[in-house]
């Protein structure tokens, strides 16, 4: 797999923590069904867009800036979504389709210097790109589908749930979701391997969109083992906007948003 194609699998992980719905979660016997069954009616939505602004933090403190526009439309069994560099200079107008139906997933780039546009094998799906901290695992509703829920505490204000997937779906052996309460909001998320913290997945600045589809417009990864960190914000959200599949083709990834 060539640099390119590497480079802007990232890209499409941000859908997963941009955009992430907690319907395949729902399996829990406890109060744990009502919570997330909440929080997924406040967070589903049938297409986003938006302006992203990607801060890496690397261990020295060193910092690297990407900033793209993201457009996602949820289909029949699966999704497709497109991503669109903004900035550096030298990565303006490059552009990625996904398109993904049940386990199957299909991806296109396309390279302006050259005004091509050619299929891409998919990436790694465990390995973090660009020297961030989000791998395709990361927030994956696919991932986790069919897993264990389990209430682990609750107060008046938040509520801890314990997400355990199912064996080979994920590489975290466990997950811990905390939602703000009334608002039953997602406000963070750790990932564990075994009893070791992986990563914290912070979720901040929620604003309501479409009338009633909530969007958190700051989102904080960091890696507790790599001492790393990426910041995603987000800007010009549209949900539930006028997408169509013809906007998410092969022949669309040269338009402009």
């Amino acid at each position: 797999m060539g640099l390119a194609s590497r480079k802007f699998y990232l890209l499409v992980v941000l859908f997963g923590c941009c955009f992430t719905s907690l319907g395949a979660v729902a399996l829990g016997v406890d109060r744990s069904h009502d919570i997330l069954e909440r929080a997924r009616r406040k967070l589903e939505s049938k297409s986003d867009q938006a302006h992203i602004v990607l801060q890496i933090i690397k261990a020295s403190g060193e910092t690297k800036t990407l900033e793209m526009n993201i457009q996602t439309l949820i289909t029949k069994g699966g999704f497709r979504a497109i991503v669109r560099m903004t900035a550096p200079a030298g990565d303006k107008g490059t552009s990625l389709l996904t398109i993904v139906h049940g386990a199957k997933t299909k991806q296109w780039l396309y390279l302006p210097a050259s005004n091509q546009i050619r299929r891409i094998a998919v990436a790694n799906k465990s390995a973090g790109v660009l020297g961030s901290e989000l791998a395709p695992e990361d927030l994956n509703p696919a991932a986790i589908t069919g897993a264990r829920a389990k209430l682990i505490s609750s107060n008046t204000k938040i509520a801890a749930i314990e997400i355990t997937p199912k064996a080979r779906t994920s590489i975290y052996s466990r997950a811990v979701i905390y939602l703000t309460l009334p608002s039953y909001l997602p406000a963070k998320t750790e990932y564990y391997i075994g009893k070791v913290l992986q990563k914290t997945v912070q979720f901040e600045n929620y604003g309501v969109f479409s009338g009633h589809v909530y969007r958190a417009r700051l989102i904080k990864i960091w890696n507790s083992v790599k001492k790393r960190g990426t910041n995603v914000q987000l800007s010009k959200i549209i949900v539930n906007g006028k997408l169509t599949r013809r906007d998410f083709t092969p022949d669309a990834l040269q338009n402009t948003w």
